[in-house]
């Protein structure tokens, strides 16, 4: 999803997850949203059929095609969509790997941090017995003493956030993984927004004929 961002598409009142890829198939004109009867009613319409600034109509007789309708239709095209079980399988492990490389970073990041709370633990007491042996002032014993503080306390927040973060790392790739073996209920499952993005990953344009979708593209 990252790899291709939705460009083109000025976020207006009427906003929907198919906006910017339905084409229409009589003229290849790009087909707009708009509403009716109090917001109630929404359909996408084909652009070539008003008279633009410095353009003459296309003549196109496109009828208008309500939203609902054409959401079922890409549901149905979504349901069509499964990645080959090599690939998934191939997905799984490269995941899986992903998952091995944080828990070692993890590790690493763990030992790293109780390294470094130990050291500051002995330092803190090489400053206490110098200032008992009146090697250093009370001011500045205080001034180390408010820093070794503040680390330990940042490098023990870090710490304690090590087995949350890779917890959710691990929700979230395995979650990818089983959404890879089935496209159709990742989009189910996703957000209007995600859903956009989805579209926008995966298709180059949906032609509507007849108010219906009647072909599409792929990436």
């Amino acid at each position: 999803l990252a790899s291709r961002s939705v460009r083109g598409i000025r976020e207006r009142k009427h906003d929907h997850h198919l906006k910017g890829l339905l084409h229409c198939a009589v003229c290849d004109h790009q087909m707009s949203i708009d509403t009716a009867k109090a917001e109630r009613y929404r359909y996408f319409f084909c652009t070539g059929q008003k008279r633009q600034r410095n353009r003459a109509p296309t003549g196109c007789r496109e009828p208008y095609a309500p939203t609902d309708r054409l959401e079922v239709e890409l549901d149905r095209i979504y349901q069509r969509l499964q990645l080959p079980a090599d690939i998934v399988a191939g997905l799984e492990t490269e995941l899986q790997a992903e998952i091995a490389t944080r828990q070692r970073r993890t590790i690493d990041e763990h030992d790293r941090h109780n390294a470094r709370l130990k050291a500051l633990a002995a330092e803190r007491h090489k400053l206490l017995d110098a200032y008992y042996a009146n090697a250093i002032p009370l001011d500045l014993l205080k001034a180390e003493q408010d820093r070794i503080s503040r680390e330990t306390h940042q490098t023990q927040a870090r710490l304690d956030s090590l087995g949350t973060d890779l917890d959710q790392w691990r929700q979230v790739l395995t979650l990818a993984a089983r959404f890879a073996a089935n496209c159709h209920a990742a989009y189910r499952a996703a957000s209007s927004t995600a859903k956009r993005q989805l579209n926008h990953a995966l298709f180059t344009h949906i032609t509507v004929r007849d108010g219906h979708i009647n072909d599409w593209q792929f990436h």
